[in-house]
């Protein structure tokens, strides 16, 4: 830091943050003497925010009717992250899910089908919010159909050749 008697500016080490005090002193020489007054003054100082880009960009396909979780993630921005859904966008998120504002996407699916929706992160960057927004493409499932099982007794009937057969599977 340096000052030119009045401005008072330089840069700080990286790495360096904190609240820290400074004391600056002014004189002058009067014909009737010297005056001298002194103030302190605080400046905080904060790292500056690395680009908030959200990092996903598949999440797992859901089920309908079953329980479902996944993860959006991000790098970059300061302090805690939260998540939503933007307001504009057209987006199509699956009803029965829900975004939490840490990211996760959970609930059970109430439709199937393919989704095209958009989220954001947004930090807390003390120079200015960041905001990222992203596009997300998930697959809901349909439920899944139950196994079919052919319980034949153990010997069928024989059939005459020429005569008409008929056999109920049960």
């Amino acid at each position: 830091m340096a000052t030119d008697g009045r401005t008072f500016q330089g840069d700080f080490d990286p790495g360096t943050s904190g609240v820290f005090s400074v004391t600056f002193e002014a004189s002058d020489s009067c014909i009737d003497g010297n005056r001298t007054d002194q103030e302190t003054f605080t400046i905080s100082v904060s790292q500056p925010c690395t680009p908030l880009e959200i990092t996903t960009t598949t999440i797992p396909d859901g089920q309908l009717g079953v329980a479902y979780n996944a993860q959006l993630l991000a790098t970059g921005g300061f302090g805690a992250l939260t998540w939503s859904l933007p307001s504009a966008g057209g987006s199509s998120f699956p009803p029965g899910l829900t975004l939490n504002p840490d990211g996760s996407i959970t609930g059970t699916p109430t439709n199937s089908g393919n989704f095209n929706f958009l989220v954001q992160v947004t930090d807390v960057c003390p120079g200015g919010q960041q905001t990222d927004t992203g596009s997300i493409t998930m697959f809901i499932a349909p439920p899944a159909c139950p196994a079919v099982t052919l319980t034949p007794d153990p010997a069928l009937p024989i059939a005459t050749n020429g005569a008409a057969y008929s056999y109920q599977v049960g």
